[in-house]
């Protein structure tokens, strides 16, 4: 029994000591607490990045004032749909779906002033995904299309919320 809480004791030293974090667990610095987006991209990576900022307990400070807070700049948003394969009868059966978006992270004045300033420059993030198309239920590849894009939108706002984690870790 000592045995086993020995070796539970060291996997989970072990785990933790190789940064080890389970999906949605993000260490996010003082200077990000308080983020406004901005940019000219999406409403649904603006919402996926707010639901993304909830749950790590980052506040969208558009509307608020006073605060020092760090901006989130988004630009060059490029959702690409390509054919991939034709069928046979000259139909297209599958098509490649590529989402990207560039991001910088700059901070106000007055938190440069405190010291928790956090700033990154231009870091381009993608993703890539197939979409199956099914001649027989056109509609229903409809519904699947939306879906795997709602899913994009969902993906590239972890993606960039991890790249933020990653760029701003103390060493």
């Amino acid at each position: 029994m000592k045995l086993r809480n020995h070796f539970l004791l060291l996997f989970i030293l072990f785990l933790t000591a190789c940064g080890f974090h389970l999906r949605g667990q993000y260490e996010i610095p003082e200077g990000l607490q308080f983020v406004v987006l901005q940019g000219e991209v999406s409403e649904q990576l603006k919402e996926a990045l707010k639901n993304e900022f909830n749950s790590v307990g980052i506040t969208d400070s558009k509307n608020v004032e006073n605060i020092p807070r760090a901006c989130l700049n988004l630009s060059d948003e490029l959702f690409d749909k390509n054919i991939n394969t034709l069928a046979v009868s000259g139909q297209v059966s599958n098509y490649d779906l590529d989402y990207s978006v560039i991001f910088s992270v700059s901070s106000s004045d007055e938190l440069k002033k405190l010291g928790n300033a956090v700033e990154i420059t231009e870091q381009k993030v993608k993703i890539h995904r197939v979409l199956n198309v099914d001649q027989q239920a056109v509609l229903a590849s409809n519904d699947e299309e939306r879906t795997i894009r709602q899913e994009m939108y969902a993906e590239l706002a972890r993606m960039i919320l991890f790249r933020i984690q990653t760029l701003t870790k103390i060493p």
